[in-house]
C-alpha cells in the first residue's frame, strides 16, 4: 500500500506542530508571569480645567476657593463612578492635590509657607503636600503628611486623607488619588487599578517614579517598616522641623523614632 508512508509523514507532521504550540503557549504564558504589570487606561485620566490661567487665579488669590466650583463637575467626570461617593468636601481635597501638582516641576526646594510655594520655580514631594495641605484648609485635621524611607518608593511623601468613611492616598508630587486608608496601604493590601487615578504628572521627567509609585499601590508593596514620619497637620510638621534642628542638622533623621528614620540615618 503506498499510501501508508504519506499517513505516517501527516501524523509526525502534527505532532511536531503539536509540540511547537504548546512549547509556544508554555513560554507566553511564562513570560506573562515575568512581565510587571503595566498601568491601565483606567488609572490615567485627563483633566484639561486645571490650565496656566487657573493655577495663575490661585497664585493671585492665594487660595482654590474661586476656581473650584468651576472645575467640580470635570472633577466627577474624570474621577468616574467608582469615586462616586465623594462629598464636596472630599472633592476639593483632590482639587488641592492637583491644583498643587500643576504648580511647577519637580526640582529641590525646602520652602514650607505659602506664599513662598506659589512663587517656587520648582516642587520637591514634601512641598507639594504642604501646598495642598495649605490649600485645602485642613482645619480638622482630615489630612495628614507621611513620609516613607526605604521601600517600594523610596524616600517620598504623601497625604492620607480621612473624612468619616471616605479614605483616600493623595500624591500631589504625581497627581495621583487612590480609594485606600493608612492602614490598609500599609499592611500591604493591594488597590484595584479602578480605584486608582492618576491626573499628572505634569511634569515628564516624574514619569518613570510615578510608574513605581502606582504599580506600588496597586500590588501592595507598602510595608510598616517604610514609615519615616507621620504629621497630623502643616504646623505639626513646622514645629517637628524646628525640634529636629535644635539638636543637630547632621543628626536629624537620627532624632526621628521610626523604622524608615533608622534607615535613613544608617544610610547618610
Amino acid at each position: 500500500m503506498k499510501s501508508a508512508p504519506s499517513i505516517k509523514i501527516m501524523a509526525l507532521g502534527f505532532i511536531v506542530i503539536a509540540g511547537l504550540s504548546g512549547a509556544f503557549l508554555f513560554g507566553k504564558n511564562r513570560l506573562s508571569r515575568m512581565m510587571i504589570k503595566p498601568v491601565t487606561r483606567g488609572e490615567q485620566v485627563s483633566y484639561p480645567y486645571i490650565s496656566d490661567a487657573v493655577i495663575a487665579t490661585v497664585r493671585k488669590d492665594k487660595s482654590v476657593h474661586s476656581v473650584f466650583r468651576g472645575g467640580k463637575a470635570a472633577l466627577i467626570t474624570a474621577l468616574g463612578p467608582e469615586f462616586s461617593r465623594l462629598s464636596e468636601t472630599d472633592l476639593r481635597a483632590v482639587f488641592c492635590t492637583v491644583v498643587s501638582n500643576r504648580m511647577a516641576p519637580y526640582g529641590t526646594s525646602t520652602k514650607m509657607k505659602l506664599d513662598e510655594l506659589l512663587r517656587e520655580k520648582v516642587l520637591d514631594c514634601d512641598n507639594y503636600a504642604v501646598l495642598a495641605c495649605i490649600l485645602f484648609d485642613d482645619k480638622k485635621l482630615n489630612m495628614q503628611i507621611v513620609g516613607f524611607e526605604g521601600g517600594a518608593v523610596g524616600n517620598h511623601a504623601q497625604l492620607f486623607y480621612t473624612n468619616g468613611n471616605t479614605k483616600l492616598l493623595l500624591d500631589p508630587t504625581i497627581g495621583l488619588v487612590a480609594l485606600a486608608g493608612f492602614n490598609d496601604v500599609l499592611r500591604g493590601k493591594p488597590v484595584p487599578s479602578p480605584e486608582i487615578r492618576i491626573f499628572g504628572p505634569a511634569d515628564s521627567k516624574v514619569g518613570k517614579f510615578a510608574r513605581i509609585v502606582m504599580t506600588s499601590i496597586r500590588d501592595g508593596k507598602y510595608r510598616p517598616s517604610d514609615l519615616l514620619y507621620y504629621y497630623e497637620s502643616v504646623a505639626h510638621l513646622e514645629e517637628q522641623n524646628e525640634l529636629l534642628t535644635e539638636k543637630g542638622k547632621s543628626s536629624k533623621y537620627r532624632w526621628l523614632a521610626t523604622p524608615g528614620g533608622v534607615t535613613l540615618h544608617k544610610r547618610q
